[in-house]
């Protein structure tokens, strides 16, 4: 009798550590949703490797079709969701979040510009609930969990066309992928940053146009070099001097995966005077408006260089998404480039 409940308590814990390793598997990939894919085909198998973690069977395209009229999308991707199946896998996961969206204003050639900015999190931080006005659909009534939050945001950024041109905005580019089967977190070698070498850093795109506190007083933009492979870097000219909340920075939100062990490394530049030579600190911090409060800074670039010199640090993700920031604490000049960041 004790023979068997032993090996009923071990299959249970054996069910158990399955499931669980499935869960993490399939709720880690809410970026594999094509919303923007170019039929509904392409769309289905997309939703249901994000929210299954499994291509879609026969049964499963069966059900699909019910949606093709019309081509319902958020209706096929909610009812995977509220479905018997998704609940008997997910849960028992946390339901803490909602989405929300926020006004920003971005630089055009014809000026300033707003635009809506995507983000989900446990409370508003000053954001609005998406309306039907701009995504033409209502967001299910109640908290979400974490997966189904990020699938959300991608979804009224893709749905919204005054979305911010921003990655930290749910923007993934205006193609019909999100990029996320090539970009991935965990794959040995691969570079997650986006525009490693800033070409595009004066337009909109995966790096957040430089900003400076009120105190402080500086820019930054794309520079052409005149030597080596590398064509471009980011210039960044500070004519503050060290003070308190006095910075200037950009910024790029990255996908990784907790716990993982990351090597940030990129080729850098100063020029200044004394002991100010533009303070540059490169941070990782939880993605915008996450009431996470903690920020790394792996690597430190305020000192005098002898010419260009590579700089590199390593940190561990506590969480999914990152947000990595350029800051400029100091007067002087500062050139970076070839930044990478690499799962080690």
């Amino acid at each position: 009798m004790r023979k068997v409940r032993f090996l009923v308590l071990v299959s249970f814990f054996i069910i158990s550590i399955l499931t669980l390793t499935r869960t993490g598997a399939a709720m880690n990939n809410p970026e594999l949703i094509r919303w923007k894919a170019p039929d509904f085909n392409q769309f289905t198998v997309s939703a249901f490797r994000a929210v299954f973690g499994a291509e879609p069977s026969q049964s499963d395209w069966t059900y699909a079709n019910r949606f093709r009229v019309n081509n319902r999308r958020y209706e096929l991707f909610i009812a995977l969701i509220s479905s018997k199946r998704y609940k008997n896998l997910y849960g028992h996961l946390e339901k803490k979040y909602s989405v929300w969206w926020k006004t920003r204003h971005i630089e055009t050639d014809t000026g300033k510009r707003a635009c809506h900015c995507y983000y989900f999190a446990d409370f508003s931080h000053g954001g609005y609930i998406p309306n039907m006005q701009y995504i033409g659909k209502t967001l299910p009534a109640g908290n979400l969990n974490y997966g189904v939050a990020r699938a959300l945001t991608l979804f009224c950024a893709a749905a919204d066309k005054y979305t911010c041109t921003h990655r930290d905005c749910g923007f993934t580019g205006t193609g019909s992928s999100n990029n996320a089967e090539n970009n991935n977190p965990t794959s040995i070698g691969t570079n997650l940053i986006k525009q490693p070498n800033f070409s595009g850093f004066n337009n909109p795109g995966p790096w957040i146009k430089w900003s400076s506190s009120r105190a402080n007083q500086s820019f930054a933009k794309t520079v052409t070099l005149n030597k080596g492979k590398i064509k471009t870097a980011l210039y960044i000219k500070n004519l503050s001097g060290r003070g308190t909340h006095t910075f200037g920075k950009t910024s790029q939100l990255i996908r990784v995966k907790k716990g993982q062990r990351y090597q940030i490394s990129f080729y850098g530049f100063t020029k200044g005077s004394g002991s100010s030579y533009g303070g540059i600190v490169i941070t990782i911090a939880p993605f915008a408006f996450s009431s996470l409060k903690w920020e790394k800074s792996p690597v430190r670039m305020n000192t005098k260089t002898k010419g260009w010199e590579k700089f590199e640090g390593i940190f561990i993700a506590p969480t999914s998404f990152i947000e990595l920031r350029i800051i400029s604490e100091d007067r002087g000049e500062a050139w970076i480039t070839a930044m990478s960041l690499i799962p080690l």
